[in-house]
């Protein structure tokens, strides 16, 4: 959306000055194709509607798959593709799979079915720091391989980034354990990943073969990688931890910050908890609504209510004076 809205805001002279760019750009990489690399014409063409493409897609982004349909009937127009070649080689089964799996995805995600596994996560009670992260790669791994690994990770992402920004934490060690749990569970079945879908394609092999044979290997390659991460990330999974028992009141330091607080500091001096103010008592300020630890500081006066019993006072104490000395 926000690539489609920046190029419908360019200005003619920006579209020109991009078209100028890729014009300059085509013709300098078929003139070093032609003449410098020494390609014949059919070659010179390919690499350069290759090169074309990637250029024109990073300068019109919201129109990549235009222009990636576009560079097809160009090279079959210019004979340097055969159309009986590209039907043998194009690997049709796996587009139209490729295409089917997104509809569905499509419509999982329209329905709210990631939605319901991310809110299924976050509301599980006593999480801790290492369980969330198991809890995390194991959803990762196994949801990469019921649909793909693009659309696990997209989800987990969404994930990773709501919790990190509730707790104030770097959300990238948890990425990238999220990322290598979903490259490791879309191996396990045909759905993973485009390459599964070829190689039970071409090999004939079924949905039953990659359960029998890929997914235990799968399971045992995602312990050993959990593993891993869990050692080289352990301090980050403390202080994930340590943000979580906060966050909870279970932090096993806030009894002992309670009765810091409330015995006073280490050199045994007493602090002066309440002060005596027109012979009323102050109460105290909470510090923080988790620790539950109280200022020991006095609270100055509010301006309208302490005010008021103040003048209520003086003009009493001034009418009980007038009253003894005209008895």
């Amino acid at each position: 959306m926000q690539g489609s809205s920046a190029d419908n805001q360019l200005s003619g002279a920006e579209l020109a000055a991009r078209f100028g760019i890729l014009a300059f750009a085509s013709a300098i990489i078929g003139a070093l194709a032609h003449y410098a690399w020494g390609l014949n014409n059919t070659q010179t063409i390919s690499v350069t509607v290759f090169l074309i493409i990637i250029l024109a897609t990073l300068f019109f982004w919201s129109f990549r798959l235009a222009i990636a349909f576009i560079g097809l009937p160009v090279l079959i127009l210019t004979k340097t593709l055969e159309l009986e070649c590209f039907k043998q080689h194009c690997s049709l089964e796996v587009i139209l799979f490729l295409i089917g799996m997104m509809v569905v995805v499509g419509g999982l995600r329209d329905l709210g079915f990631f939605t319901w596994i991310i809110q299924a996560i976050l509301k599980m009670k006593g999480m801790t720091g290492m369980r969330f992260v198991l809890v995390s790669a194991g959803a990762s791994a196994l949801t990469a391989s019921a649909v793909d690994e693009v659309t696990s990770i997209l989800f987990m992402a969404a994930l990773i980034f709501q919790v990190c920004d509730v707790l104030k934490i770097r959300p990238v060690p948890f990425l990238i354990i999220c990322v290598m749990a979903t490259n490791v569970g879309s191996a396990g079945t045909m759905l993973g990943n485009p390459v599964g879908i070829l190689i039970g394609s071409r090999a004939g092999l079924t949905f039953e073969d990659f359960m029998v044979w890929a997914f235990p290997v799968m399971l045992l390659s995602l312990v050993a990688t959990i593993i891993l991460l869990i050692v080289w990330y352990r301090p980050e999974i403390r202080e994930l931890d340590k943000r979580l028992r906060r966050l909870t009141n279970d932090d096993p330091d806030v009894p002992r910050l309670r009765q810091q607080a409330s015995a006073g500091p280490r050199s045994g001096a007493t602090w002066r908890g309440t002060r005596r103010q027109s012979g009323t008592r102050e109460r105290h300020r909470p510090l923080s609504p988790a620790l539950d630890v109280h200022d020991p500081r006095p609270r100055p006066a509010r301006l309208g209510h302490d005010t008021e019993q103040s003048r209520r006072r003086a003009s009493d104490t001034g009418a009980a004076n007038e009253k003894q000395t005209n008895a």
